[in-house]
């Protein structure tokens, strides 16, 4: 603290003013990351963002499902 007394009161200043920037950016990051956090909850309970494995196996079924559909509607329409 006493390199911090030595100096003047201008250069105090200018260290407050970076200091409460460098607190200010990181105020904004941790925002953006909550924001960025809430969007992918959201879309997870919506159930759009799957893991590789689960991406993998709800095409297979989507597949499936759409087969199945079609195969339902041919039949339906004769």
């Amino acid at each position: 603290m006493a390199c911090a007394a030595a100096r003047s009161p201008a250069d105090q200043d200018r260290l407050l003013k970076i200091l409460q920037l460098q607190r200010f950016k990181m105020y904004v990051q941790q925002l953006d990351l909550t924001y960025f956090l809430r969007k992918i909850k959201c879309t997870l309970e919506n159930g759009i963002v799957m893991s590789n494995t689960e991406a993998e196996s709800g095409s297979s079924s989507n597949r499936k499902m759409a087969a199945s559909a079609l195969y339902s509607s041919h039949h339906v329409s004769q």
